[in-house]
């Protein structure tokens, strides 16, 4: 982790977006959530997995009653 230190802004953002790519894909697995959570068994692990799934939830939500859908 001490080498990612020294990324330039550009190397940070474009980290982001990948994370952030990948992240876009967590509502999208098909498994049964609930499952995978509890082997996890770390909380904090378990409190992130579940928030990024929320965020993504609500922009698909947020979208869905833009577009007059609900």
């Amino acid at each position: 982790m001490e080498a990612e230190s020294n990324l330039s802004k550009e190397e940070v953002v474009s980290k982001i977006f990948e994370l952030y790519e990948e992240c876009k894909k967590f509502p999208e697995w098909n498994i049964i959530i609930d499952n995978i959570l509890t082997a996890i068994g770390d909380e904090n692990v378990i409190e992130f997995f579940v928030s990024v799934g929320d965020i993504f939830l609500s922009q698909q939500l947020r979208e869905v009653v833009n577009k007059g859908i609900f």
